[in-house]
């Protein structure tokens, strides 16, 4: 089945850490949007597709990591996130992104995707998610 599990974030107050287990495939369309109190977010390697305003305005988020798994991250997922300064994608391959997907973010946001001897992996996030260009560093 699907759980998200709550290591130490709090349903009622919906502050903390989430944590998802099982087979989640993916994180519905404004799932969390709005929620002021997640900082921490971990998706298991089971996500393959982040939908649109899924973590809009999430206004503590402070860091997430994307795995590998993901294929496709629709528009708006982790804008308004003004505290987001750390964004780790784990794919070698740059995830589809949709418009806006980290916009209003923290300033001096950093995207960090894995490093390779040739900088093949950062140049393609580069071309591909132009708009963020600047922002991209290795890990």
């Amino acid at each position: 089945g699907v759980e998200m599990t709550a290591h130490s974030y709090n349903s009622t107050t919906k502050v903390g850490v989430m944590t998802f287990s099982g087979d989640v495939k993916k994180v519905p369309s404004g799932g969390f949007n709005g929620n002021a109190n997640l900082i921490t977010i971990s998706l298991p390697e089971t996500v393959t597709i982040i939908y649109g305003n899924a973590f809009k305005n999430c206004t503590a988020l402070t860091e997430i990591t994307i795995p590998a798994s993901v294929g496709k991250i629709n528009s708006e997922a982790f804008s308004g996130c003004t505290m987001l300064a750390n964004v780790y994608c784990k794919s070698t391959t740059p995830p589809t992104l949709g418009d806006k997907a980290f916009e209003n973010n923290a300033s001096g946001r950093k995207i960090y995707v894995p490093a390779t001897g040739d900088d093949s992996v950062l140049n393609a996030y580069k071309t591909a998610w132009s708009a963020y260009a600047a922002d991209i560093a290795e890990e």
